[in-house]
């Protein structure tokens, strides 16, 4: 084989090797924004979830808290294994926020702690699942939507299982099936309502608004 044919064969496998890390070996930016998002709140649902089973005085709550270490573990070394398949690495300490939130809830126990932590709860976890349910719509990385979908539907599972207790689908006055929405929120309300002492949540036209703390 010729010079310039050696050379063009040099040429056209640096391509491809370069095209191959390109498709499968890096995330976009908002991907890879994503990814340490959702690495950075299940290691805060883990380790809040461990001071769960420390700190709160109902059985419940610290059943709660041993789900959360379990599931969220789960998701996040699932997590891991999918970045280091795409040469990325993601944090393994909390961020300066999730820190301090669970500073605060160290320095107390009992009640007060089961009060605080289902608020925490309320905030974070139906946002954690409705940012997976986005991810898996728009991600550019097939394979970041494959595995937002999985944790979503674990993330729905749960939230329609036996912690918060939920019935799954539910049918309004009217005979027609409400929104998982409701039905998670509804549900994430109740198990709240135990330890807070009032509502956090109620219906509104759109769906669901906050109820002001008076």
């Amino acid at each position: 084989m010729g010079a310039a044919a050696q050379n063009r064969s040099k040429d056209t496998n640096s391509l491809e090797k370069t095209s191959s890390r390109t498709s499968s070996g890096q995330l976009s930016a908002a991907d890879q924004n994503f990814v340490k998002k959702a690495a950075e709140d299940g290691l805060a649902e883990v380790e809040l979830g461990k001071l769960a089973t420390e700190k709160a005085s109902s059985d419940e709550v610290k059943k709660f808290g041993r789900r959360m270490v379990d599931d969220h573990g789960k998701a996040h070394h699932q997590l891991q294994q999918f970045a280091a398949s795409k040469g990325d690495t993601l944090p393994n300490d909390l961020n300066a926020k999730d820190k301090g939130e669970k500073d605060k809830l160290a320095k107390i126990s009992g009640e007060q702690f089961n009060r605080e932590y289902a608020n925490y709860m309320v905030k974070d976890h139906s946002h954690d699942v409705a940012a997976f349910r986005h991810e898996s719509k728009t991600a550019k990385d097939n394979d970041l939507k494959s595995l937002a979908s999985r944790l979503c539907h674990a993330g729905r599972a749960f939230e329609a299982g036996e912690e918060p207790r939920c019935q799954g689908e539910e049918r309004s006055a009217q005979g027609e099936k409400t929104s998982l929405r409701r039905v998670r929120v509804r549900a994430i309300n109740n198990w709240v309502v135990n330890f807070v002492g009032r509502r956090v949540c109620e219906p509104a036209r759109t769906g669901w608004r906050a109820v002001p703390h008076k």
